[in-house]
């Protein structure tokens, strides 16, 4: 099938979680849709790797949860790092699978739903009229009637479709696999907050067979001088006691790497002409936690589910799909602010510290952390000047 000679339902630019969920879901609808990746496939992506209740639901209802299990390794609990060097097991169910197989996992699933993919292929702009929408390549357009860019956290891909955005991004990142001793434990994700790394934060994540994602990222956003973030990564690996002790003797795998991040559901907007907007795109990574992948499928399954109604009922231009940005606005709007706040918090060492201190004293704070996490309760029930009052109050 040569993709320049005919006009598609849709075109999905990028195959990371949220491209490949619009363009399953738009392919389970029956609509003619292709999935358009700049890279070879299988492509890996800077990431902490970690799947948490939101993603492992979210999967579950497109019925994929089964195939990400089979190769996923999972863990019982979060032990987070507190300054002061103490710790807490936030209890939960989590997942960590290497990017490099969940996105292709997940643009196996859309190709197998229908959808058409193209990958190798980099979109180079975008243009529209009355009539369709265009895909522009180095081989030819692509037409549609309608597209979704979902191309994640760099901003020059949004100035290529004309997307009002911020080109500074809320986060940076980055991190590389190692191979630890057989006695680093690997039943539970590991987070710091501890003071060597302030106001950044570390990580330790088993992948299972003894290989670790280890990292460490920064929030622009705190609005506090950054240092550099290798020189923020070496001090996490040497100088915050237990992930020293951990990564002594480790054998690097791959090379460090980092990427930016687009958090705060801010930075682009979300809707143009015969264009919709999905995942890190538009800031779909939580503050607090740098988490992306689960917000990503769920943006990526709602713009899929918008663009069909606006290709059912005709309504692909501008004005038509502002709803998108209204809907985005009501479902997550609130979630991601009350998140923004935990995140100002998380750069102050004494609220790490009393909420490590109280939720190992206290069971209703620590089921308060474990609700937090799998999304029941806001943040700012523990990280805010009233929730920490609260927290000390509780029995």
């Amino acid at each position: 099938m040569d993709v320049h000679d005919k006009l598609f339902d849709a075109v999905v630019v990028g195959a990371g979680p949220a491209g490949s969920i619009a363009a399953l879901t738009l392919a389970r609808a029956g609509k003619d849709v292709l999935l358009l990746e700049k890279h070879e496939t299988p492509r890996d992506k800077i990431c902490g790797d970690a799947l948490i209740p939101d993603s492992i639901a979210l999967l579950d209802s497109l019925g994929l949860l089964d195939q990400v299990r089979a190769v996923a390794h999972p863990s019982a609990a979060i032990r987070v790092y507190s300054p002061n060097g103490r710790h807490m097991d936030v209890r939960g169910n989590y997942l960590t699978l290497r990017r490099l197989h969940l996105d292709k996992l997940l643009f196996d699933a859309a190709r197998q739903s229908g959808a058409a993919v193209l990958h190798g292929v980099a979109a180079r702009g975008f243009e529209t009229d009355e009539n369709e929408a265009r895909v522009l390549t180095k081989a030819g357009p692509i037409r549609a009637r309608m597209a979704i860019l979902a191309t994640g956290g760099a901003s020059k891909m949004l100035a290529k479709f004309g997307v009002e955005h911020r080109s500074q991004p809320s986060a940076v990142a980055l991190r590389a696999y190692y191979r630890l001793r057989e006695d680093v434990p690997e039943d539970r994700l590991h987070i710091w907050y501890e003071k060597p790394i302030l106001p950044g934060y570390g990580w330790i994540f088993p992948m299972g067979d003894h290989l670790f994602n280890v990292g460490a990222g920064v929030f622009y956003d705190s609005g506090d001088d950054h240092p550099n973030l290798r020189d923020l990564f070496a001090q996490f690996c040497s100088e915050c006691p237990v992930a020293a002790s951990m990564m002594e003797g480790a054998e690097l795998v791959t090379e460090l790497k980092g990427a930016p991040l687009r958090s705060a559901l801010a930075g682009a907007k979300a809707s143009g002409e015969r264009l919709l907007l999905a995942g890190e795109t538009i800031g779909s990574t939580y503050s607090f936690s740098g988490e992306g992948i689960g917000k990503a499928m769920e943006t990526g399954r709602l713009a899929g589910e918008f663009a069909q109604r606006a290709l059912e009922s005709g309504g692909t231009s501008a004005e038509a799909l502002a709803s998108y940005d209204v809907e985005l606005e009501t479902r997550f709007r609130d979630k991601f602010r009350h998140y923004e706040i935990a995140q100002k918090w998380l750069g102050w060492e004494p609220a790490i510290n009393l909420m490590t201190w109280k939720a190992n004293r206290s069971e209703r704070v620590m089921s308060i952390l474990e609700d937090v996490v799998t999304e029941r309760r806001n943040p700012t029930e523990i990280l805010s000047l009233w929730g920490m009052a609260k927290t000390l109050l509780l029995p």
